[in-house]
């Protein structure tokens, strides 16, 4: 299998390669490029004609050759291609155009390959797309003037397997060399598969800051107690395939007597060497070490810490995250759609869909392509740092425990001495409950300049700033009370308040994105059991943990309450994980 990163009329021929031989490409991430309706560009008319005459290389190519300069202008190859004008460099012009021009036998083929640009070699390749399984995905620059803007949108439209395309903000037509990190990033870690805005997943749809580095990018978070009651077991997975050493990972467990009020915090806090060796802290207070641990984490015991209070394992394992991305984004497709159609909106936000609509947008979500669900993540694999601590160590402000995750970049004056506990550097990333930031604070119908932006203060902000973000939720939660065609018979809405506070005492819970559990039960069936049992749930499991186990549905039973104040009731067709994976064998994830 092949990876094919294509550009310019390279991307149509990658695209005819993919139709022709499927079964040799395993992904394909297109950048500006031809379409079936955009191949020839109109752009391009001049080189066409040039060529079909003979001229092109004499008159074009080889003047730029010859001045550096001419080819650097805004009539030149930098001026067209480039965003930086200092692009391309002198040898960067003798690698890629001298040889086209270095004899008549090479100007005759230079020639021979413009003129061939039109009549459209893509044409009716679109109905081919459409039926490809080949994961593809689309970066495309907002700057270039050569090809069409509408053609990201059209890729994802059209491909069967789109993963969605990201927009790079003033990049001309040649940006992968201007910026060959971002390529290299995304093809590496593999983070591309995430790019519109819609919530294809727990929280692998992140920001640009951190999609630029999957290493910084948290997909889950889990937190359940063992079955003797003893430990508290944590999981991070990462969307990269290796730990970052300019990264700090960062588990932070508060404790209290009561939901929603702590009183003590202890954090872990995991960094990494070049060679993914792992240094690991828990902190008491100030930055004063209680435990320590440093090794190769990379082996099924884990290793120990000094005090033995925890344990720790970092390697590569089966992400236990399981959803159906295709069902997901058309059922979001199908609502955006009535709404645009004219759909009307409640006081409250609820858009007003008929029956046949919800029907559609339910019956959607359970599907792939019209078919059986499928679970888009399947085989997937991710960087998992895995801690079981005791609880005694965590639990010092009461039985009630809540966690969450962020990762921070490594401060310039951080090397670790083992007197202290390094103090976080700038936070880029945060997590806790599933779905809350890519679903609800960024929302899935949201423009996604304006989803990144409050998707990046999310991650920024502080414990203390989490409060703002209460209007993003209520915003969204009304899109998901319509699912069913039924306003107001979510989850804690309040149709007996004005409309406007309607969606606020959830929006109010979920702001405060902690990951709760009993640390007093060894038994952990129900997702959101602490919350459940504060608020006297009738169907919360009393004496549970609750807390996120890897093999909870916790995608479904989140989506079923935002839609129906249900556990069940709103699936997207996948249920579980196509690996089994353990809650109480150290280090939990299944094997990749």
């Amino acid at each position: 299998d092949i990876d094919i990163v294509a550009n310019d009329s390279g991307g149509a021929v990658a695209q005819l390669f993919s139709v022709r031989y499927p079964h040799r490409v395993k992904s394909l991430l297109l950048t500006n490029c031809d379409t079936e309706p955009d191949s020839p560009p109109q752009a391009v008319a001049p080189v066409i004609e040039l060529g079909r005459e003979g001229r092109f290389a004499d008159e074009w190519l080889a003047p730029w050759v010859a001045d550096k300069p001419l080819a650097r202008s805004e009539i030149g190859l930098g001026g067209m291609c480039y965003a930086n004008p200092q692009h391309p460099g002198d040898e960067a012009i003798d690698i890629y155009l001298a040889p086209l021009v270095s004899s008549e036998k090479r100007k005759k083929l230079t020639n021979a390959y413009a003129a061939a640009l039109a009549p459209n070699p893509l044409a009716g390749i679109s109905a081919k797309l459409k039926t490809s399984s080949i994961a593809t995905r689309v970066l495309w620059g907002t700057g270039d003037t050569i090809f069409s803007q509408q053609s990201p949108q059209y890729f994802h439209a059209t491909v069967g397997n789109s993963l969605g395309y990201r927009l790079v903000p003033g990049a001309k037509l040649f940006f992968p060399e201007e910026m060959p990190s971002l390529i290299v990033e995304f093809v590496a870690g593999i983070a591309s598969l995430f790019f519109v805005a819609t919530a294809f997943a727990s929280d692998h749809l992140d920001t640009p800051t951190v999609i630029k580095d999957p290493a910084a990018d948290i997909g889950d978070l889990y937190a359940w107690m063992s079955p003797d009651g003893r430990r508290l077991n944590l999981v991070m997975d990462i969307v990269a395939h290796k730990f970052s050493d300019r990264l700090q990972y960062v588990f932070h467990i508060d404790s209290g007597n009561r939901f929603g009020a702590t009183s003590a915090s202890l954090i872990v806090i995991c960094t990494f060497d070049v060679a993914n060796n792992v240094e690991c802290w828990t902190d008491k207070a100030g930055h004063v070490r209680a435990d320590h641990v440093r090794g190769n984490a990379n082996v099924e015991t884990g290793i120990e810490s000094d005090a033995h209070s925890f344990t720790v394992f970092a390697g590569l394992r089966d992400d236990p995250f399981f959803n159906n991305v295709k069902g997901t984004r058309e059922a979001y497709d199908v609502a955006k759609t009535a709404l645009k159609r004219g759909a009307a909106m409640d006081g409250a936000g609820c858009p007003r869909f008929d029956a046949s609509t919800s029907q559609a947008i339910l019956d959607t979500w359970r599907h792939t392509n019209g078919g059986p669900a499928s679970n888009f993540l399947a085989g997937w694999k991710t960087s998992a740092l895995v801690v079981s601590i005791n609880v005694d160590t965590v639990a010092r402000g009461g039985k009630l425990l809540a966690v969450w995750g962020s990762v921070h970049r490594m401060p310039r004056a951080g090397k670790s001495k083992h007197t202290g506990v390094p103090a976080p550097g700038e936070q880029i990333e945060r997590t806790a409950r599933p779905l809350i930031k890519n679903a609800l604070v960024g929302g899935p119908l949201a423009l996604e300049a304006m989803s990144d932006r409050r998707k990046e203060a999310y991650n920024r902000v502080s414990r203390a700033g989490w409060p703002q973000f209460t209007r993003d939720i209520a915003a969204t939660l009304g899109l998901y009370d319509s699912f069913d065609g039924e306003c107001g018979n979510q989850w804690l809405a309040n149709v007996h308040t004005a409309p406007a506070q309607r969606y606020k005492p959830l929006a109010d819970l979920l702001a405060d994105d902690r990951i709760w559990v009993n640390s007093a039960s060894g038994v952990c069936t129900q997702f959101l059991a602490v919350e459940f049992n504060a608020l006297h749930r009738s169907d919360a499991v009393s004496d549970d943990c609750g807390g996120r186990t890897p093999n909870y549905d916790a995608n479904n039973i989140f989506r079923s309450l935002l839609t129906l104040d249900r556990m069940n009731g709103v699936d997207d067709g996948v249920l579980h994980d196509d690996q089994q994976h353990s809650t109480n064998t150290f280090p939990f994830l299944a094997k990749p």
